[in-house]
């Protein structure tokens, strides 16, 4: 499994507690504004790109020029891994991103609540994993993922009269595994309480 991280806000905490993770699980960084903290220079893949098409427009750059056939855990950069504790002892952040890896669907929703999960009916695009079959179908099949080339920001708010709501991208992609489920692709979502991602970088 690779990461893909969308940078935006660049929360260091969230960065380090990627460092050794990316030993493992090769992390890559597709920002929309160039703001990685020096320390980190040299320690991820790092690219920076236009910011077009909000999340997915990162995600969709990943795919078609960095993704080499694995699969995928996307995520935003304004995370909390919270401690994970068993039997009284606090266990490695490597346990999470090894359950991740080990996901047999085709592509997973991951959320911090079942509150969370009902409020986006069970999508989103701030933390979900992708099988390489999935990203392959998705690339081939749709082009890649649902981008809004107009959408330079909008993410609160009434639509600007030049991009398409905020999370046009989001049900775009619903609209094609709903039809890839047709012929056997399998979608769910999931809560993992220590992925405790922000919103819009408020930390809750």
């Amino acid at each position: 499994m690779k990461i893909c991280i969308v940078g935006w806000y660049f929360d260091e905490d969230f960065l380090e507690s990627l460092v050794e993770i990316t030993e493992k699980y090769p992390v890559t960084i597709v920002a929309h504004r160039d703001k990685l903290p020096e320390r980190f220079k040299g320690v991820f893949d790092y690219h920076v790109t236009e910011n077009k098409g909000l999340e997915y427009g990162a995600y969709d750059y990943y795919l078609k020029t960095i993704w080499d056939g694995e699969s995928v855990l996307f995520m935003h950069d304004d995370i909390t891994i919270r401690p994970i504790v068993r039997n009284y002892e606090l266990q490695s952040p490597f346990l999470l991103y090894d359950s991740i890896a080990g996901f047999k669907e085709d592509l997973v929703y991951v959320f911090k609540n079942e509150n969370d999960r009902k409020n986006c009916f069970d999508m989103h695009g701030r933390c979900m994993y992708a099988s390489g079959s999935f990203l392959k179908d998705l690339k081939e099949k749709n082009g890649g993922f649902p981008v809004d080339e107009n959408n330079d920001g909008h993410t609160i708010g009434p639509t600007p009269d030049y991009c398409k709501h905020y999370n046009w991208g989001v049900e775009e992609l619903k609209k094609f595994w709903e039809v890839m489920q047709l012929s056997g692709c399998m979608v769910k979502s999931v809560i993992i309480p220590a992925m405790n991602y922000h919103i819009r970088g408020m930390k809750t």
